[in-house]
């Protein structure tokens, strides 16, 4: 707890890798200090090659952890990994539902849009309706053109989970298709 309130991530890291089998900690305390620790070194992080070798040293079921997973997708994003970014979002919305790897994909630019729109499509199936999926999937649409498709979206968004992100949106959607007022 020292160190994590020093914010002194490397240590905390390497502590609980070391320590994993022998600490007092029930497991699930154990997992929370983990993302604690893997989130403060990947927001900390200004260079890809440190954010990937945090990544490295965690074993396949920590990285699963939602919330290790969100740390790591949002510093990809951030220093320009996107195509790897979106890889973690993809993995991570097709074992469970995760609404912050969706909101996360909404900034994305990916570099084909229209498989972009296919997986927000099969996330709604999926998972339902969920208010960061259709707001991914109407962002999605905007992006390729598809003016009806993204309307019809930001509609359902905007009738049963109304929220400023959805307007601003249909703001954008609005400015796409030259209707001002």
């Amino acid at each position: 707890d020292l160190l994590a309130r020093s914010q002194d991530w490397t240590a905390l890291l390497a502590l609980l890798h070391e320590y994993h089998r022998a600490s007092a900690w029930s497991a699930e305390q154990w997992r929370e200090r983990l993302a604690i620790a893997v989130t403060g070194a990947c927001a900390e992080a200004q260079r890809l090659e440190d954010v990937k070798a945090v990544w490295s040293k965690l074993s396949r079921a920590h990285r699963a952890l939602p919330p290790v997973r969100l740390a790591y997708a949002r510093a990809c994003a951030r220093l320009n990994a996107e195509a790897e970014a979106i890889a973690v979002i993809h993995q991570g919305l097709e074992q469970s539902w995760e609404p912050a790897l969706a909101l996360l994909f909404t900034q994305m630019s990916p570099p084909d849009a229209m498989s972009a729109l296919a997986s927000a499509e099969q996330w709604l199936q999926q998972h339902g309706e969920q208010p960061e999926l259709l707001l991914a999937a109407a962002t999605t649409c905007r992006r390729n053109k598809l003016w009806g498709k993204a309307r019809s979206y930001l509609d359902a968004l905007i009738e049963r989970y109304p929220s400023p992100a959805a307007h601003l949106e249909y703001g954008r959607l609005c400015l796409d298709l030259k209707q001002e007022d």
